[in-house]
């Protein structure tokens, strides 16, 4: 459904639509798909995080106790953002970005990233 997703990450990832369906139904669930022609080209989306989500658990074990009141309430969480490597250098994943918090009112938003430095500078 998705194969920008496997051709900017390098695998084929069977959860993904799995995960995107229970995403979508979470909080203030937003998301944007770019498309060239009738090709998806790229896609951003995330939900408000709140405790008990996978992600804001994390959030909180890496945060200092005084940081850990403030960010990961009203916080909006940037689960996925992904350009197809040919489109990269597009300025594609700034207007995505653009668009999703053009929708958010979060006082905060995370967004974590890869830790193998594999990803374009353009999607960090």
């Amino acid at each position: 459904m998705f194969p920008n997703y496997i051709m900017t990450y390098g695998k084929n990832d069977n959860d993904f639509l799995m995960r995107f369906k229970k995403h979508a139904t979470y909080k203030d669930f937003q998301g944007f798909i770019a498309y060239e022609e009738e090709n998806i080209v790229g896609f951003v989306y995330g939900y408000v995080s709140l405790e008990g989500q996978y992600y804001n658990g994390l959030l909180r074990e890496q945060l200092m106790k005084e940081e850990a009141v403030y960010w990961p309430k009203d916080c909006f969480e940037i689960v996925e953002l992904a350009v197809h490597p040919s489109d990269m250098g597009k300025k594609l994943a700034q207007k995505l970005m653009s668009h999703l918090f053009d929708k958010v009112s979060t006082k905060t938003a995370v967004f974590t990233t890869r830790s193998d430095k594999k990803s374009s500078p353009d999607i960090v």
